[in-house]
C-alpha cells in the first residue's frame, strides 16, 4: 500500500513564524521579486513577504512564463525551513510598499501552481479563521 504524504497547511503569509518550521505549507501571494539565480523569489501579500526556493519545481521540459512577470499569483506548497544565514534581501521593484520579511525562512517549494483569478484577501482571511478554528478547538 502507498505511504499518502502529509497534508500541506494552509496558512496566510502574515501568520509564518519560526513556530511552523518543518510543516508542509500551502501559501498564496504575489511573486514580488526574483533573486539573481532565478530559484529564488521573494512571494507576497501585500504586508508580508516569504523567500520561496523553486529550483525542485523548476523543469526544463515545462515553460514557466509566470515566473517572467512580477505580480503573477501563485499558490506554492513546500516545505518551511530557516536558514542559519539571512538570505540577501533581491532589489524591490520602485513603488513597492513596506513589507516585512524574515530573511531566516524560506520555503522550500515542492509544488508551484499559478493562480491568476485566487482572491488574496480571501485566501487570507480564511486560513486566519481556519487558525483560530484550530486554536479554540485543539489548544495551542
Amino acid at each position: 500500500m502507498p505511504q499518502q504524504s502529509l497534508a500541506a497547511v494552509p496558512v496566510s503569509l502574515g501568520s509564518i513564524s519560526p513556530g511552523l518550521i518543518s510543516r508542509k505549507l500551502r501559501v498564496a501571494g504575489r511573486l514580488l521579486s526574483r533573486s539573481s539565480d532565478e530559484a529564488l523569489f521573494l512571494l507576497s501579500d501585500g504586508n508580508n513577504a516569504l523567500f520561496v526556493d523553486i529550483s525542485l519545481c523548476l523543469n526544463p521540459d515545462k515553460s514557466m512564463p509566470y515566473l517572467r512577470e512580477n505580480n503573477a499569483t501563485l499558490v506554492v506548497l513546500g516545505y518551511l525551513e530557516e536558514t542559519q544565514i539571512a538570505m540577501p534581501l533581491p532589489t524591490l521593484p520602485l513603488h513597492t510598499r513596506t513589507t516585512h520579511v524574515d530573511p531566516y525562512l524560506v520555503l522550500r517549494a515542492i509544488l508551484m501552481i499559478e493562480s491568476p483569478d485566487l482572491d488574496l484577501q480571501l485566501w487570507a482571511y480564511s486560513t486566519n479563521e481556519q487558525g483560530r478554528f484550530l486554536r479554540r478547538t485543539y489548544g495551542d
